[in-house]
């Protein structure tokens, strides 16, 4: 007992609050549970303080070892033809209540060297263990190790310090505010990713969540969550169009994958592209029908996680991304009795959405450049000009005829003229033709717009809604609106400028 307790006494004592944690807040394991931990090369800490826990609690306990080292042997020496019936494993999932895997190897790519077949036929073979251990109360979470402070580009006590911000949250809080992300999913039908940069391929695919339910992921299987960290909510997207672009890169099964691009067509991925692990990605979507469709639609919202590590467990939950991935649905998203795509594999790809994008649901912006509505600094009222090519568009929308054409982004409650400023400079950007009055416009605008900042109307207008408009009045006046490239945006955190053409 005594080496037990010098142990504990020189334990940082934010692993034993993650043992407890993910006890009880994540897990909800109670007296009598019978548990099993899987536990990686680098989580003994973390191993030992869940054991405590769970003993404390009156858990039984049996632990299993995971290495990514270990797997590599067995399948670098074995023929390939993998047994499809387990019943050694599927008794000990059968029996469990509880499964916890405590993640942090010594090496994200020990399987790296494995051929991408003998990988595939061994996930497919296994698919019947993968149901039995998901059927548990199972949670993922991961104890900060070198190997993964190294991954991440990080000194290793700063690494800490990042994951234990990213675990130790207030929850039930974070679960309240998720809540409106569920909620809205829930009553929608249709979501719409859009994104417009100039270094990236652009995206605009639309999803159908009809029918589906939106789990709010705030790291407790009580709300049917299965990670931590958590902190998104995500559904089960069917009848899939466009095309999505990744940005975030990752490794995946020990290869690094980058700049991925999907085209969808009637649910399925017609096309794909990557720029770095293109093999890796044909392996993954070939490996069953189902791999081609999506399994799920992630919306990052742990504010506590503020920059990419490649380390799925985070970098999926954290705020300004959108993830998705191909593959295997969630039960808990589905109706009753709807078995959702089906596939042995579940891959999660990642967009970066901090900036030149929006994501809607039935029409509405839901998020914009990373901030939700609700959200402090969120900004409707943002313009931008681009594609002078056989229509007329903005990313607000603008009326097929000139003539009539509105944009949306800023109200007329602010100034009738404000409007039809911004609509005449729409067209003339569009067009490459200045409209006529548009300097004399621009000049009012300028000359009213200090008592607007005053007046009743200031709680209509905010600061970078006043550039916007100072910046499309001067270039009414100066008459300059070059066709097909310059896009004007103002998004809440900067004001940027990029070229379309």
């Amino acid at each position: 007992m005594r080496t037990a307790a010098v142990y504990r006494d020189h334990m940082d004592e934010r692993v034993r609050q993650h043992a407890a944690t993910l006890v009880d807040w994540s897990a909800r394991v109670e007296p009598g549970d019978d548990v099993i931990v899987s536990v990686s090369e680098g989580a003994h800490e973390l191993a030992v303080a869940v054991a405590e826990k769970l003993g404390e609690v009156g858990a039984n306990l049996v632990t299993t070892y995971g290495s990514g080292e270990v797997t590599r042997a067995y399948l670098s020496a074995h023929e390939g033809e993998f047994a499809d019936e387990h019943s050694h494993e599927m008794a000990l999932f059968e029996a469990a209540d509880v499964y916890l895997r405590l993640g942090g190897g010594r090496n994200a790519a020990a399987t790296a060297d494995i051929p991408a077949p003998q990988r595939q036929n061994y996930r497919t073979a296994r698919q019947d263990v993968r149901e039995a251990r998901m059927s548990t109360d199972w949670v993922s979470t991961v104890h900060p190790t070198r190997s993964l402070a190294q991954k991440a580009g990080m000194a290793y006590e700063e690494y800490q310090d990042f994951a234990y911000e990213a675990i130790l949250r207030d929850w039930e809080s974070l679960a309240g505010q998720m809540g409106q992300m569920k909620e809205i999913l829930d009553d929608g039908n249709e979501v719409r990713l859009v994104t417009h940069r100039e270094d990236a391929p652009d995206t605009d695919l639309t999803m159908s969540v009809s029918g589906r339910t939106a789990v709010n992921s705030a790291a407790s299987v009580a709300y049917e969550s299965h990670n931590l960290p958590s902190g998104e909510v995500f559904t089960a997207p069917y009848a899939t169009d466009g095309q999505v672009f990744f940005d975030v890169p990752m490794t995946i099964n020990g290869t690094r994958v980058t700049d991925v691009r999907l085209d969808f067509e009637d649910g399925e991925v017609v096309e794909y592209a990557a720029n770095a692990g293109e093999a890796e990605l044909a392996s993954i979507l070939e490996t069953d029908p189902g791999a081609r469709r999506l399994g799920e639609l992630g919306i990052g919202m742990n504010r506590g996680i503020d920059e990419f590590t490649d380390s799925i467990l985070f970098d999926e939950k954290m705020g300004d991304t959108v993830h998705l991935a191909v593959g295997r649905a969630y039960d808990a998203c589905l109706p009753e009795g709807d078995q959702g795509n089906d596939s042995a594999v579940h891959v999660d790809m990642i967009s970066d959405v901090s900036a030149a994008s929006r994501l809607e649901v039935d029409g509405e912006i839901i998020q914009q450049n990373g901030s939700f509505r609700w959200e402090d600094g969120f900004e409707a009222w943002i313009v931008v000009f681009f594609e002078c090519q056989d229509h007329l568009s903005t990313l607000y929308g603008i009326a097929a005829d000139p003539t009539l054409a509105i944009v949306r982004a800023i109200p007329d409650s602010l100034h009738p003229d404000i409007g039809k400023m911004v609509a005449l400079a729409s067209v003339s950007v569009l067009t490459g033709t200045v409209q006529p009055q548009m300097a004399e416009m621009g000049t009012a605008i300028l000359d009213i717009l200090p008592a607007l900042k005053r007046g009743a109307s200031a709680r209509y207008l905010s600061a970078h809604t006043a550039r916007l408009i100072e910046k499309i009045a001067a270039l009414s006046i100066s008459g300059v609106f070059p066709c097909g490239g310059n896009v004007f945006l103002s998004p809440q955190r900067n004001v940027r400028k990029w070229n379309t053409s």
